[in-house]
């Protein structure tokens, strides 16, 4: 009764991915729309290279997770993907940060205390509307898992189509895209979530594929001067995370 239950459902792997994928477009992305329509307004002249850059994304990004995904990787990948860009989407929105190597290396370096005290209801809210909700439909869908051959031929129709997508957007606006690479790199640095996939990566690749780390040591011949002449003390507070409500003065 199971396997009939499947046979007529209609949702596939390749509709889960294409609906993740324009999901996080849509709900996740808020900073970086937002940085675009700062740089290239919504207007008549805008609009073409608008719709075209968020069809490219879109496009990238079922192209990225079908060559990742299959019968038994499908739902975990996307649900990580909706609960990591949810939680990235909040911190950008609310901290206006980016989410590169050295943010990934912080919270990586963080302790549970220093975690709780970021907490809000704001990012509850977050990760329920946009990370545990859509997660929890994602893992109760009845998925319709078609055989190996018609899997295949499917993800390679699907990789054909977003290839051509992104070239057709990228050729038909290349002047927009010619200046949004040269002038506006920062723009994609809030992009949700092949931004932070990347710094993933970039992280990883820094820190556990380097090697043994090499010191090279300097001011070898430095030496300290007596004097009867009176010291001066020096105090230097260092801030890294400072946040007001955290100061006995003026916070």
């Amino acid at each position: 009764m199971n396997q009939n239950k499947q046979e007529n459902s209609s949702l596939t792997q390749t509709k889960l991915i294409i609906f993740t994928s324009i999901f996080i477009m849509l709900f996740d992305n808020y900073t970086f729309v937002l940085n675009t329509l700062n740089i290239y307004p919504l207007n008549s002249a805008n609009f073409g290279f608008l719709t075209s850059l968020i069809i490219l994304l879109v496009s990238f990004n079922i192209l990225l997770l079908t060559f990742v995904t299959n019968k038994y990787t499908t739902k975990p990948i996307l649900i990580f993907l909706l609960i990591v860009s949810s939680l990235t989407n909040y911190f950008m929105n609310t901290y206006n940060v980016i989410i590169d190597e050295n943010m990934i290396r912080n919270m990586m370096q963080t302790n549970l205390n220093e975690s709780m005290d970021l907490l809000t209801i704001k990012q509850v809210v977050y990760f329920i509307l946009l990370g545990l909700i859509p997660s929890y439909l994602i893992w109760k869908a009845d998925i319709n898992y078609r055989t190996l051959k018609v899997e295949f031929f499917s993800k390679i129709k699907l990789i054909v189509v977003t290839i051509v997508l992104i070239t057709v957007a990228i050729f038909a606006f290349s002047k927009f895209y010619t200046s949004y690479a040269r002038e506006h790199q920062p723009l994609r640095y809030s992009i949700n979530p092949t931004y932070w996939i990347y710094s993933i990566g970039k992280y990883i690749n820094l820190t556990y594929n380097n090697g043994p780390k090499t010191f090279t040591k300097i001011a070898e011949d430095a030496k300290i001067i007596t004097t009867d002449k009176p010291k001066k003390l020096v105090i230097m507070v260092v801030g890294e995370a400072s946040r007001a409500d955290h100061f006995s003065l003026n916070g």
